[in-house]
């Protein structure tokens, strides 16, 4: 049975914890409506400058709903915390082949898609920009200090 946390305090909305070799089309059905899903896909070095660029964000990504997945060469990781995803199939379900981060909207789509990492106040920009965001922001979240 695959156990889905739906609420995590503090980063945001959505974290998973999910047996070994839960499948990745699950994690992300889940997420739909939910959450936005922050993909960070690469090595070692990406995935440190990608939390650098979010430290110290936690209030910004829970008030927008939004879940960090790292996706390693063979783990895979949802808000720091090691999930039972497959590397290789979460890669294969996002149509991942090297280096990327993804920005996946509500709506399950990609809105996003750079090789690299991406500054924190670009991934807010665009998400502030869209209109299920705007609407969200005329009744704020409460739960994310």
């Amino acid at each position: 049975m695959r156990l889905f946390l739906l609420s995590l305090v503090g980063l945001a909305g959505l974290a998973a914890a999910a047996p070994l070799a839960a499948a990745p089309a699950d994690f992300f059905a889940d997420a739909l409506w939910r959450s936005r899903v922050l993909v960070v896909a690469g090595d070692a070095d990406l995935l440190a400058a990608q939390r650098a660029a979010l430290r110290g964000r936690r209030a910004a990504l829970c008030v927008r709903d939004m879940v960090v997945v790292e996706i390693a060469a063979d783990s895979v990781r949802i808000d720091g915390a090691a999930v039972g995803l497959d590397a290789w199939e979460t890669r294969r379900h996002l149509a991942i082949d090297g280096p990327a981060v993804l920005l996946i909207g509500k709506d399950g789509g990609v809105k996003l898609r750079r090789p690299g990492p991406v500054p924190a106040e670009r991934i807010f920009a665009l998400i502030d920009d869209m209109p299920m965001r705007r609407d969200e922001a005329r009744q704020p979240r409460s739960d994310c200090s």
